[in-house]
């Protein structure tokens, strides 16, 4: 039998050759001579592919359609039916590494993390790559979602973290200090919930749907400090007093700030509206006011003080009135002092019409009231009379009903009183006494109803100064004016002297009086100085001669002889002070023979 060989194929090492056959293909490696038989078929030369200590090779099986992992190193051959993908590098993950692969056909994830030498399945692949461990610290955390469930956690455990297949990092949640004074506002995402959290602390969100809405200081309230509190949802309210700390409640808000508390004393009064009703109180109760829930301080209101002398009219809601006097309130909320507008008549010669003055309080008092006007007497003389008009009121109701203007009333009755009065009179009797007159217009008025319908009494009407409006009477008057003055003035200068005299007379009296008191006196005290002086001396002598005799009483017990001794020892003192006078000075000493105790012999011899 004869057999055919094709031409004979050298193999390097490094080499295989495929050959294919009727029972398929095959391969064989290098190094060899290789015969083709004739049944055989050479179909592809291929070249080993050398695979390093840190590469891996990726085969396909095309008749399979799978694909392995060749990881030896060294020359790699193929099996006949397998196709060199590619050669990859090994994954080296150090300590703080971690890489993540994903199946391309189950989408199934494994997480792999250092240090250590990694090859991935066949149809694994790492879309991110070699990924950094997150460090956990005491002030941080970790947010972590598992992709497959949708569940959150919160990773805190300190050290390296590596995280699980289909768990993605979604960001670092540091912890956050937390003063004395200070709480962090907190939301649940999950629930929608707010919460507070309450300092001093190192907060850490452990829920992982919580949410750091922003840390807010504490609210610390003094003693007399308050904080009202709104809740959103609601809308209801609530006051805090002091002293405290203040935090408020989730879905609280304020407003306003920290509110001043009103001191209401015996003085003051707050008024308080409430936002609900819409009513009005008044707070009189001394010490510190706070307003309670939906409250508000309006106003505040000092206490009223109507004197005796005063009175106050009060008009309230319903519309009656009051009148207060001589005492002290607090006007209510719903209550206001009627101020009336009065004609003012407190300057002599005001015009009309005269300006007007705000009255809040009533004088009770007796007031005057200056009015001018032109009347003319029964002798058709034209005067302009300046009268004052004193006038109170008597009864506050009766004026508040019947007049809003008592001044402006008074003064224009006073001026038809003091027409009439004038009208009746000439010229003359009015000169001579026009006070009688004025007197007379007093009583006449003060029966009138008038006064005594508006509540009003009229005490007196005095005429001060009257002038002739016409300028020849004006002269006339002037003239017997000044006449009239000229000679009280005498008769005034008259009283004066003679009072002046008669005082001085009165005084010289007087004084002649206090001399002849004088001169008594002087003799009086002068006979007193004498006799005191010559007591004082002669009560020396007595003491001085008692104590020299009684001395004497054991060693001369004779009174008698005591009594010698003791002049005889006043002569020698004596004829002491004699000599020393004589001896200091020119006195001339003049002695008999009886003092010299010597007896002279006239005519005898020696």
């Amino acid at each position: 039998m004869i057999v055919l060989l094709s031409s004979i194929k050298v193999v390097d090492i490094n080499q295989q050759l495929v050959f294919k056959s009727a029972t398929g293909k095959y391969v064989r490696n290098g190094p060899f001579n290789a015969l083709v038989w004739p049944h055989q078929k050479l179909i592809e030369r291929r070249e080993a592919t050398r695979i390093g200590q840190r590469e891996y090779a990726v085969i396909r099986d095309e008749r399979k359609q799978t694909l392995r992992h060749h990881t030896q190193s060294g020359l790699l051959f193929l099996g006949p039916y397998e196709r060199l993908v590619g050669v990859k590098s090994k994954v080296v993950l150090q300590l703080n590494q971690y890489i993540r692969f994903i199946d391309r056909r189950s989408g199934a994830e494994r997480v792999v993390n250092g240090p250590q030498v990694i090859i991935p399945e066949p149809l694994e692949h790492a879309p991110n790559g070699t990924e950094l461990c997150p460090v956990i610290g005491a002030t941080s955390g970790l947010l972590v979602e598992n992709r497959s469930s949708g569940i959150r956690r919160v990773i805190t455990q300190r050290g390296v973290f590596v995280p699980r297949p289909y768990e993605r990092v979604l960001g670092p949640r540091k912890a956050t200090l937390l003063g004395a004074n200070q709480f962090a506002l907190v939301k649940d995402e999950l629930s929608g919930l707010f919460r507070n959290e309450l300092g001093p602390q190192l907060l850490m969100l452990q829920n992982p749907y919580d949410k750091m809405m922003g840390v807010q200081v504490k609210v610390v309230l003094e003693k007399d400090e308050y904080y009202r509190l709104i809740n959103n949802r609601t809308g209801t309210e609530r006051v805090v007093r002091g002293p405290g700390v203040v935090v408020p409640a989730t879905g609280e808000r304020n407003d306003e700030g920290k509110q001043k508390a009103m001191f209401v004393t015996v003085q003051t009064s707050v008024v308080v509206v409430n936002r609900t009703t819409g009513q009005q109180r008044l707070e009189t109760e001394p010490g510190i006011f706070y307003p309670g829930p939906y409250e508000r301080i309006k106003s505040v209101r000092n206490r009223i003080v109507v004197r005796p002398n005063e009175a106050a009219v009060l008009r309230h809601s319903a519309g009656n009135v009051t009148v207060k006097s001589g005492e002290a309130f607090f006007l209510d909320p719903y209550s206001t002092i009627v101020e009336y507008s009065w004609s003012s008549y407190a300057t002599p010669g005001t015009a009309e019409p005269v300006p007007k003055d705000k009255v809040r309080l009533i004088d009770l008092r007796i007031l005057p009231m200056f009015i001018n006007t032109e009347v003319r007497t029964s002798d058709q003389v034209k005067l302009r009379l300046d009268a004052t008009v004193f006038w109170r009121v008597e009864n506050v109701l009766n004026m508040v009903l019947r007049t809003a203007d008592p001044p402006g009333d008074v003064a224009q009755r006073a001026k038809s009183t003091l027409v009439q009065a004038v009208s009746g009179t000439t010229l003359a009797a009015f000169m001579s006494d026009f006070n009688k007159i004025s007197a007379q217009a007093t009583e006449t008025a003060r029966a009138e109803s008038f006064y005594i319908d508006r509540g009003i009494r009229l005490e007196g009407l005095e005429i001060p100064k009257f002038d002739s409006v016409e300028r020849d009477t004006a002269l006339m008057l002037q003239s017997i004016i000044a006449q009239t003055t000229e000679r009280l003035n005498n008769l005034a200068k008259a009283e004066t002297t003679n009072q002046i005299n008669a005082a001085k007379l009165l005084a010289d009296i007087e004084l002649e009086k206090r001399r002849t008191n004088l001169i008594q006196k002087q003799a009086f005290n002068a006979e007193l100085e004498s006799q005191s002086t010559g007591e004082s001396a002669g009560s020396q002598l007595l003491r001085a001669a008692q104590t020299f005799i009684r001395g004497l009483n054991n060693s001369v017990p004779d009174l008698d002889q005591r009594v010698e001794l003791y002049q005889l020892q006043e002569i020698l003192k004596s004829r002491n002070i004699d000599t020393q006078h004589m001896a200091s000075g020119f006195d001339k000493l003049f002695l008999g023979p009886k003092d010299l105790g010597l007896k002279l012999n006239v005519g005898s011899s020696p």
